[in-house]
């Protein structure tokens, strides 16, 4: 996004990469990307006015600042916003050939969308091949510019709205007020990871994580973005959550949310499912990432699941739901049942 992303991937939602998409939220409806995976595919779209976000290719890190908590490491903080103005029908095919040439983050607008990457991976000359291919389909024009990270912050904050999930959940920053009437109540600053909650994966997830018995469960959530999901499941009465993404600052970020929210049962871990080969069977598995993650790990999950538990899957559109299904049942995992939101899937499986 996961990206587990634009699933966080801005209802406005600042992307910035699932989860760097894998992870990130975009200013002016985004969405959120699943776990720090990137498939070359479009992940999951949402935010205010649409958003959409995508996954594909490792992204490399490069210049521009440390990182106290992983000493050593450099991160690249620039990011490039890609403008594109496209009728509907063809702003769908360019999200996934711009997904193909770095761009992970992908959000709506009313004249057609948003993308982001990187600046070091940033290739204008496979964007305007791109363009030149479909410029004769319809009404097609685009422009870019630089986000740095210094803005980063004062640019999710002035569009970053609470969320109420189901008439039960809040989902707000630090810096709005504590709401009334709801049962859960979540603190998020997103920074550079997927999870606010206004990705349409994120809300389906909560949604069905919300008709899930989690008390005294081990929970396991590969591409926790923000963390939003593991501290909902914590909420929800988990005694242990092992919190996964393969970006560091994004396991931060979950760290230091899990933290805000008093939340102390949460392990926030660096990496991918090859991090679990020790690992004892868990309860209880949210794998918010996107389709070709999920069909790719599918098997280590279902190591991972004792029989009659159950697994909730995101980050895919409901046209992959039945690629999704297939392969779940060759590793003896039973589909039981999906929300939608505009288009966008989240289903619950159980381990046979």
């Amino acid at each position: 996004m996961v990206g587990k992303r634009l699933t966080a991937v801005l209802e406005q939602r600042f992307v910035i990469g699932k989860r760097l998409v894998g992870v990130w939220i975009a200013v002016g409806g985004g969405r959120e990307t699943v776990g720090g995976y990137r498939e070359g595919r479009v992940c999951s779209r949402e935010g205010v006015g649409g958003g959409r976000e995508v996954v594909g290719g490792t992204r490399k890190l490069a210049a521009v600042g440390s990182n106290d908590r992983f000493p050593g490491l450099v991160l690249r903080m620039d990011f490039i916003e890609l403008t594109v103005e496209a009728p509907r029908e063809l702003a769908d095919i360019l999200v996934a050939e711009l997904a193909e040439v770095g761009f992970d983050t992908f959000e709506d607008t009313d004249e057609g969308f948003r993308a982001y990457t990187t600046e070091d991976i940033f290739n204008p000359d496979a964007v305007e091949e791109i363009m030149a291919r479909y410029s004769g389909i319809g009404d097609l024009s685009h422009s870019h510019r630089i986000i740095t990270r210094q803005n980063w912050n004062a640019e999710w904050e002035k569009n970053f709205q609470p969320l109420i999930i189901a008439e039960r959940v809040s989902v707000r920053a630090p810096f709005h007020p504590e709401p009334a009437d709801v049962d859960y109540d979540i603190v998020i600053m997103p920074r550079m990871s997927f999870g606010t909650g206004h990705h349409e994966t994120t809300a389906l997830m909560i949604e069905n994580q919300l008709d899930v018995d989690h008390k005294g469960l081990r929970v396991l959530d590969m591409g926790t973005g923000t963390g939003i999901l593991a501290i909902m499941a914590e909420l929800l009465g988990a005694r242990q959550v092992l919190a996964v993404d393969t970006e560091p600052w994004t396991v931060e970020n979950a760290r230091d949310n899990a933290a805000e929210n008093q939340c102390h049962g949460i392990e926030c871990r660096l990496g991918g499912v090859e991090t679990l080969a020790n690992e004892a069977p868990f309860d209880l598995i949210l794998a918010n990432i996107n389709r070709n993650v999920l069909l790719e790990d599918m098997h280590e999950y279902a190591r991972l699941l004792p029989s009659g538990r159950p697994i909730l899957f995101s980050g895919f559109y409901e046209e992959d739901l039945p690629k999704i299904t297939a392969e779940a049942s060759k590793h003896g995992l039973r589909y039981q049942r999906h929300r939608t939101l505009r288009s966008w899937v989240s289903a619950v499986f159980e381990k046979e």
